[in-house]
């Protein structure tokens, strides 16, 4: 699940809007400081009924985005969320390491700039994805 991480980041940082923008998320170090941050996170995951010894698990991913307040501070996030929207709603990751990733679906928007703390802005996009997961066939 979590080797989805490196493969989303480098999808995020092809993006045009998403120029000057710093990645950081669960296993991926942050880069040094900038004033647009975007940080993966593992939201919430459901596993599905265990069937024929394999269960699905969908992890949903958080994008969360921060600027710090200003006069253009919406128009940044606005920038930044259209494209992210754009490029990872329906997005099949297919093989990532051997598994096999359904399309990303977004699940959840929010606003996360009371947990920023005082100066910043901000944003949250969840995706959503799943793979089959075997068991033990005994």
């Amino acid at each position: 699940m979590l080797a989805l991480e490196p493969t989303i980041k480098e999808r995020l940082e092809a993006l045009p809007a998403l120029s000057g923008w710093v990645v950081s998320g669960i296993t991926v170090p942050e880069g040094p400081g900038a004033d647009r941050q975007l940080t993966l996170r593992v939201g919430t995951v459901q596993v599905g009924d265990a069937k024929a010894m394999a269960t699905s698990v969908s992890p949903s991913w958080e994008m969360r985005l921060s600027v710090p307040r200003s006069a253009a501070a919406a128009l940044e996030l606005d920038a930044a969320f259209a494209a992210i929207l754009a490029s990872f709603h329906g997005w099949f990751p297919g093989d990532v390491t051997g598994r096999i990733w359904e399309r990303m679906a977004l699940g959840a928007v929010g606003e996360i700039s009371q947990s920023l703390g005082e100066g910043r802005a901000g944003i949250s996009l969840s995706f959503a994805t799943s793979a089959k997961f075997d068991g033990v066939d005994e």
